[in-house]
């Protein structure tokens, strides 16, 4: 008996997978769209008056026409064959408002394309046009089919993301381009999902620094990371103490240049393989790092096919960068051969090696050398005001934001400290660091009206959540974790909380934000042997 009951019950399942399959194909039959979307894999259909195509077999794919539609001036070739032969494909973009996506779909009637949910005028998602005829930038665009040389007639509209991503805590957003025909129900509608991602954020350390001491161990990557940014990170530490100097090395033009260069090309690499369109970055660059960031712009390379003649950079914010020099450099480059009686601190000798019973006089050089903060490799004769690298650094004219410190209200003993060191330096006791140092208010290492860069600035308010326009400076802030930070509720300018939150918001936002260009007033003196 149990034998007979176990055949029945095997007959009984496969007369069920019979009639299951049976269905299945009827339903396939009369909507072929689930077929069509499980093939894709691109469509969601959030509501029930949205489906794929019905009528046609046509499917639509989204393209990165760079390089291969990218002219040498950097525009979008509009051949219809060339387009048709295209064939990397993309699940989104980053959102630099300038890279672009081909919505390519074989068909051979008119198409209307439109970002779901927005008005015509509305371009906060992006906008599109038709690859081939001539019309404003809209979030709706109607397209007629080209023929292509091989006779086949192809529809194809093109998508620019915005310019900026006001996403929280995310790296990206979904929007939906849907598809349609308006003189044909039978169609149906296509629904086409294309992720923006934030910009990815190039992070460059300045003189003496590295990545660890600048960005992770002061947890600003992280707090980037947290906000939904995606931080990489260029590395010069071998050549950190050499100069900024634009046209140090021809056709590199530095080695944090060159660092700059080869972490973009990296990233970009990266985003490829995930298959996200991609054509700039944004940089935040901490004191010298900001003016490798400009001169990166200056290279020859800088503007290419690559990023439609745009510059790789999308917009640069500098922190506690001297745009215009760092007076200090100058006293320790003046002074690097004068020797001092040094124990645990510098004890002024009038630049005469004598010897004193219980110190050893050094010259300044090995004193910091041995500090392992070299003052002989050029960055510091860079830094000098007045130099030659700064005459090579011309007005960068990105979108910029500049961040500047102040050691006051609170930094007082750190203040003390520094005037200390820098009136036996000098073998001057009444030394006036701000007055005779900075000429004026300063993080310690960088005069406020060099650390804006020529861009207008007021202090950072108490309590406040707007951030100004253009430049802030933040109080009793001081340049790095080198200042001894002897006082209490005084931060570096890389491991401040409120700093750390104000660059987040900062790439989160509209371009006016930013001011055009940054260095106002540079020199801008280039070799011509460069």
């Amino acid at each position: 008996m149990g034998n007979i009951s176990v055949k029945n019950d095997v007959k009984l399942t496969l007369t069920w997978i019979v009639i299951v399959l049976a269905l299945t194909f009827v339903i396939v039959l009369v909507n072929p769209a689930i077929i069509y979307g499980l093939e894709e894999g691109n469509s969601t259909y959030p509501n029930q008056n949205t489906v794929s195509l019905t009528s046609t077999n046509s499917k639509p794919v989204l393209l990165d026409p760079n390089p291969s539609l990218i002219d040498k001036n950097g525009n979008l070739i509009t051949d219809i064959t060339q387009a048709t032969n295209t064939n990397d494909v993309r699940l989104g973009t980053v959102s630099d408002g300038i890279s672009k996506l081909l919505i390519r779909i074989p068909y051979d009637s008119k198409l209307q394309f439109s970002i779901r949910d927005h008005p015509t005028d509305d371009l906060t998602d992006g906008k599109l046009s038709s690859l081939t005829t001539s019309s404003s930038p809209s979030s709706v665009v109607s397209v007629d089919p080209q023929k292509t040389t091989n006779g086949k007639l192809m529809v194809i509209a093109f998508y620019t993301p915005p310019t900026f991503l006001n996403q929280n805590k995310v790296d990206h957003k979904v929007i939906h381009v849907i598809i349609s025909d308006p003189n044909n129900s039978s169609f149906g509608k296509v629904d086409l999902p294309i992720q923006i991602h934030r910009l990815p954020v190039v992070l460059v350390h300045g003189l003496w620094e590295t990545p660890d001491n600048t960005w992770i161990d002061t947890n600003f990557t992280n707090a980037l990371g947290a906000n939904g940014l995606n931080p990489y990170i260029a590395d010069y530490t071998a050549h950190n103490a050499k100069t900024f100097d634009p046209y140090d090395i021809p056709r590199i033009g530095n080695y944090g240049i060159d660092s700059i260069r080869s972490k973009i090309h990296d990233v970009i690499d990266d985003y490829h393989t995930r298959s996200i369109a991609i054509s700039q970055v944004d940089i935040v660059g901490h004191s010298m790092g900001g003016l490798m960031a400009r001169g990166f712009v200056q290279q020859d390379d800088y503007k290419s096919p690559q990023n439609y003649m745009e510059g790789y950079v999308h917009r640069l914010i500098t922190i506690g960068t001297p745009h215009f020099g760092a007076q200090l450099a100058k006293i320790l480059f003046d002074h690097r051969d004068d020797c001092y009686y040094y124990n645990s601190q510098i004890i002024t000798s009038e630049g005469a090696c004598l010897i004193i019973p219980t110190f050893e006089p050094l010259p300044l050089k090995t004193i910091y050398q041995v500090a392992g903060l070299p003052i002989d490799q050029g960055g510091v004769q860079a830094l000098s005001p007045g130099s030659e690298a700064y005459s090579h650094l011309c007005q960068t004219s990105v979108p910029s934001y500049a961040i500047a410190g102040s050691w006051r209200p609170n930094a007082i003993n750190d203040h003390s400290y520094e005037q200390t060191l820098f009136g036996n330096i000098l073998s001057n006791p009444s030394f006036d660091l701000d007055k005779d140092g900075f000429h004026g208010n300063n993080d310690l290492q960088v005069n406020i009206t060099s650390q804006t860069g020529g861009l207008h600035s007021i202090f950072r308010s108490p309590g406040t959540h707007d951030i100004p326009n253009e430049s802030e400076i933040y109080p009793s802030i001081v340049h790095s974790d080198a200042v001894n930070k002897l006082d209490q509720n005084v931060f570096s300018e890389l491991d401040s909380p409120l700093i750390q939150q104000d660059v987040t918001k900062l790439l989160a936002s509209p371009d006016n934000k930013f001011a055009d260009a940054i260095g106002i007033g540079s020199v801008c003196h280039i070799p011509a042997n460069r």
